[in-house]
C-alpha cells in the first residue's frame, strides 16, 4: 500500500472491525501501526503490531523479526527518557542543529530569536 494511503488505513472496514481508530499510532517503519487496544475507552488490553498489505505483498525482512520476535514473546519494557537531564545550551551539535537559517524566510517573514548567552 502506498505510504499516504497507510495514513487512512484504520478508517477502513478491515482495519475499523478490528480497532477503534482512535487507539492506533502510525509508525511507518518497521511497522505501520501500534494499537494501543482499549486506550480510547480509558482500558488497554492489549497492545497489537499491526501492518497494512495489499494484495499479496509480503512482508519485508524487519517486519519479519518484529513478528517472529512478538510472537516468541520477546519481553516488552517501558522506558522514560527525560529531556530535561539534556543541557541543551551546553551541546554544541545541538546548537548546530536547532539553529535556523534565514535562506527560508519568505519577504516580510522575520527571522527567529534567539536566547542570549549567559
Amino acid at each position: 500500500m502506498g505510504r499516504i494511503a497507510q495514513h487512512f488505513a484504520p478508517l477502513l472496514p478491515d482495519f475499523a472491525d478490528k480497532f477503534d481508530f482512535k487507539d492506533a499510532r502510525f509508525m511507518g517503519e518497521p511497522i505501520d501501526y501500534l494499537v494501543f487496544d482499549g486506550l480510547e475507552a480509558g482500558h488497554v488490553k492489549r497492545v497489537v503490531f499491526v501492518e497494512v498489505k495489499t494484495g499479496k505483498s509480503g512482508l519485508n525482512q524487519n517486519q519479519r523479526l518484529v513478528r517472529d520476535a512478538v510472537m516468541r514473546g520477546i519481553p516488552i519494557d517501558w522506558e522514560v527518557v527525560r529531556m530535561d537531564q539534556v543541557d541543551f545550551d551546553d551541546d554544541p551539535a545541538m546548537q548546530e542543529s536547532t539553529s535556523e537559517s534565514t535562506d527560508d524566510l519568505l519577504p516580510g517573514d522575520s527571522p527567529p530569536s534567539m536566547p542570549s548567552p549567559p
